[in-house]
């Protein structure tokens, strides 16, 4: 299944896999989940060099700041949120593990357009020749 948890829309690609990863840290916790979610990131970043899902990829996922990281810190975050929310695992309630998914789709989206929209910024500046402030 070549397009397996990536559904290409025009230039772009949406991502579903995070929904495996906030699944991996809700089962086995914020640090397996973060191994889930970094595994998840380098097979994304090795994949933009040799077989990207979008035109997009070539340019933005092989720099490891935009393909691992945000995917490392959706495990992590969304497996400290559910052990804040509840003890046990097994006690969550829908709406804890529903609040838990949604945290960790945000958390990917946010990261990696923040990400991306940075590398725009930088590079923008750098082509006119300014100095850049954040």
């Amino acid at each position: 299944m070549p397009f397996l948890g990536y559904i290409p829309v025009g230039p772009f690609s949406i991502v579903i896999i995070q929904v495996t990863v906030v699944i991996a840290a809700v089962l086995l916790g914020p640090k397996d989940g973060a191994w889930v979610g970094f595994t998840w990131g380098f097979i994304n970043w090795i994949r933009a060099f040799v077989w990207p899902t979008s035109p997009m990829a070539i340019y933005v996922l092989v720099n490891p700041l935009v393909s691992i990281l945000p995917r490392l810190l959706v495990g992590l975050i969304s497996g400290w949120i559910l052990l804040k929310m509840v003890h046990n695992v097994h006690d969550a309630k829908v709406w804890q593990l529903s609040l838990t998914g949604i945290i960790g789709s945000l958390v990917n989206t946010v990261l990696v357009l923040s990400f991306m929209a940075g590398m725009y910024y930088l590079a923008g500046c750098r082509l006119i020749n300014l100095t850049c402030t954040l």
